[in-house]
């Protein structure tokens, strides 16, 4: 499948039986793309404010000390590093052990990586998602989104799912939009 579409694919993942994020790579690294709205080819710093992950930390941590900001940043960048070199684990499907990898079963384009420890935000404890995709017509890794999800709420399901089905919707615009270099 080519990335450029007639405007109406779904993101798909990639049919690989392992994430690539869990899979180290026999040409080194994958390339990570981080999309905006306005800049569907991506930004290389997914911190420069423009791309979507970039923007929904903004909007998450406006309130947050600058320790708080930096130390949750280094988590991040941590992790999307840790992805592009393939070295994260992946949930099994047979067992309920928690990775920092897994597929999303209800959305066909859309993977979460996962951050261990909760972020606490004034009383209430938040997990941090990133939501992305390994897209079967691009050898690499797509950030969609940044999200926290409230850990105790009675909601934290509808909410995740309504993160997971946004991400989708942003991955649905990047596949029919995006072209090659």
């Amino acid at each position: 499948m080519s990335c450029d579409s007639t405007g109406s694919a779904v993101l798909r993942m990639h049919d690989g039986d392992y994430l690539r994020s869990c899979t180290a790579s026999g040409d080194g690294i994958y390339v990570w793309i981080h999309p905006s709205e306005h800049n569907l080819e991506g930004v290389e710093d997914w911190l420069d404010g423009q791309s979507w992950i970039g923007v929904d930390l903004d909007d998450l941590t406006e309130d947050w000390s600058d320790e708080a900001y930096n130390f949750f940043v280094g988590e991040v960048d941590s992790l999307l590093d840790r992805a592009k070199l393939g070295d994260l684990s992946e949930d099994a499907y047979s067992m309920r052990i928690r990775h920092d990898a897994c597929r999303i079963a209800s959305q066909p384009g859309v993977a979460e990586l996962r951050l261990r420890d909760p972020v606490t935000i004034g009383n209430t404890e938040y997990r941090a998602r990133i939501y992305y995709s390994e897209p079967d017509c691009f050898d690499g890794l797509v950030s969609l989104m940044l999200h926290l999800k409230p850990r105790d709420s009675r909601d934290w399901r509808r909410i995740q799912n309504q993160a997971i089905a946004e991400a989708q919707t942003r991955g649905d615009r990047w596949v029919n939009d995006w072209r090659p270099h």
